[in-house]
């Protein structure tokens, strides 16, 4: 006999109805029958997944049963739930009737095993049973949870997620009151059964068969973006030594309304140590803050960890390394709120070394203030790209990409959230320096590459703007001649800088082709020169080029004038024996003629 079938006979015991058995049995059949979802792995806080598998005669296709943790930890194992399930399982001393683990950062409570071993052999076997296609969340108010934690739980990118609650949260489209524990601290055993209806438990106020069959928790699910709220978000990789500083700028805002997403891109160091001692800073501050954990790949793909989280209605997505000023979000906020007709806004900036100071960046490319059709200018590299200047309207943003997933390219990240973006929306220009670029070495940015590495990155380029163009929806002959004189004009500069003349030579025939004039090649190509300070090189280069150049064209005259030579002397013969006989043969003809007269 069953554990749960044990605890239903002490349930209905005293009832005078011999059929209650019966009847509770029937009643589990009958939602059995139901159900239509059949492959589904629910992620819970306790025990109320486990009575759900149970119920349903089906096997554990989740580790998240017969344990318990606290709500913080839930909302970690959430919001990370890949990240902490690659994690391993520990074993910890807590003075406690069960065994209790660790995973990662999170401790567990096995209240169901009597020791560890059984209770991780159990962990393994069911982990990798998970359907990542078919993930259903289930969590509940006890001891421990707040607003904030239940805001987070809401704000997950998903469908199928339920918070039991003790009482009305109408504001919450995740949250389904369950009666009998009013006046408490939270919820208590819902996995108990009812004393007036020994065939029920709490948890079965719940139609958790129509939940799994995909027909949701009776509401409509969040779908819209909050007003007024700005979205930070912020992807980092071992950023120990000056995480803390830009954390610091978001906490420093004059402007009320940010809520904060931090993506580890699989940092090694102590970086998520420092992001966890931010929690209680934000939560004073008012501003909303979560963590979400990856593994280690690039920039773009830490960004799409945290773009299904955005509920603003601007966005942002500042460097882990830079600043921002005070009034950084503000000012550009009031901007977007005062004029809805445009898509984005924009400031200027300024670089600075924490050791050195302020640093002057005369040589960067401003572009014209005034501009506000930014697409070719970014393409281009007319203009900054410093991916915290901009600020753009999340819902517009969104109709680019529904999925909340931009292309994940080793090389890029702004260029994808800011080029499909610049080519439908006009973007306005704050002329005041509200965003600090911090200059430091071993920056991702300023890592020098190989050869090979950077003609790869130009190679993951040329690809990217490819999709780009293709999101877009760029069909027109001279956009894509634009393109392709960008990449090809790419192309002569790794090139020239090799030393490929072939390359330099092909790279220089498509530019013509592309429309490019000769005397606009021959400015570009000086350009080029002078920025890589190789005049004095290309001057011996000449010299040498043309001193082989007038050999070659010399020994060509000095072996055709000996061919021509050898061939006179040898032909000289019979030259002078043809002029003798045409001679004659001029004489017999006229001494003939004059005989004839």
């Amino acid at each position: 006999m069953s554990g749960d079938e044990e605890r239903g006979k002490q349930a209905i015991r005293g009832n005078d109805d011999p059929s209650s058995m019966e009847e509770w049995k029937a009643y589990k059949q009958q939602k059995r029958s139901r159900l239509k979802n059949t492959d589904f792995s629910i992620i819970s806080l306790n025990c109320c997944g486990t009575i759900i598998y149970r119920d349903m005669e089906m096997p554990y296709l989740s580790p998240t049963n017969n344990l318990s943790m606290s709500v913080s930890d839930y909302m970690k194992l959430a919001e990370n739930l890949r990240w902490y399930m690659a994690q391993e399982l520990t074993e910890v001393e807590a003075d406690a009737p069960y065994p209790v683990g660790m995973l990662g950062d999170i401790k567990i409570y096995f209240v169901h095993y009597k020791t560890f071993e059984d209770a991780k052999e159990k962990w393994e076997r069911r982990r990798e049973r998970i359907n990542w296609d078919n993930l259903f969340f289930m969590t509940m108010e006890k001891a421990g949870n707040t607003r904030e934690l239940m805001e987070r739980f809401e704000q997950l990118p998903c469908r199928n997620k339920v918070i039991f609650t003790n009482r009305e949260y109408p504001e919450f489209s995740a949250a389904f009151y369950i009666k009998g524990f009013e006046g408490q601290d939270g919820l208590g055993d819902i996995t108990a059964f009812r004393s007036r209806s020994p065939i029920r438990r709490y948890e079965d106020d719940f139609d958790y068969v129509a939940f799994l069959n995909g027909e949701g928790n009776c509401k409509e699910p969040w779908s819209g973006f909050v007003k007024d709220r700005v979205t930070v978000i912020t992807p980092v990789y071992n950023g120990e030594s000056h995480l803390a500083f830009m954390l610091d700028s978001v906490l420093g805002q004059t402007y009320p309304h940010i809520e904060m997403t931090l993506i580890d891109d699989g940092s090694t160091d102590r970086t998520v140590e420092v992001a966890e001692s931010y929690r209680d800073k934000f939560r004073a501050k008012g501003y909303g803050y979560r963590i979400i954990r990856g593994f280690h790949k690039n920039a773009s793909a830490a960004v799409n960890g945290g773009l299904p989280y955005v509920t603003g209605e601007f966005l942002i997505w500042p460097d882990s390394d830079d600043i921002l000023e005070p009034e950084s979000v503000e000012k550009r906020a009031a901007f977007l709120k005062a004029h809805p007709t445009y898509g984005a806004v924009r400031s200027q900036s300024y670089y600075f070394d924490r050791d050195k100071g302020m640093l002057d960046k005369s040589d960067e490319k401003i572009g014209d203030p005034d501009r506000e059709e930014l697409f070719w200018d970014i393409l281009e590299f007319k203009t900054y790209v410093c991916c915290g200047c901009y600020m753009v309207r999340s819902e517009e943003f969104f109709k680019i990409y529904p999925e909340r997933r931009i292309p994940e390219y080793p090389v890029g990240q702004n260029f994808q959230m800011l080029l499909p973006f610049m080519y439908r929306h006009r973007c306005f220009t704050i002329r005041e320096p509200l965003y600090g670029v911090c200059v430091r070495e071993g920056s991702h940015s300023r890592t020098p590459l190989g050869r090979e590495e950077e003609e790869q990155k130009y190679r993951d380029y040329e690809s990217l703007v490819d999709e780009i163009a293709g999101i877009c929806g760029i069909r027109d002959k001279a956009s894509k001649r634009r393109i392709l004189c960008w990449k090809v004009k790419r192309r002569y500069e790794i090139a020239w800088k090799y030393g490929e003349r072939k390359q330099m030579a092909k790279a220089l025939f498509h530019l013509c082709l592309c429309g490019r004039s000769g005397l606009k090649l021959f400015g570009e190509r000086v350009r080029i020169l002078w920025k890589h300070n190789r005049i004095a090189g290309v001057k011996t280069w000449l010299y040498w080029r043309f001193r082989i150049g007038t050999a070659k064209v010399l020994g060509v005259c000095i072996r055709g004038w000996k061919k021509t030579a050898g061939w006179c002397v040898r032909k000289g013969g019979w030259v002078y024996w043809r002029v003798r006989i045409w001679r004659a043969n001029r004489r017999r003809k006229g001494k003939k003629e004059s005989e004839d007269n």
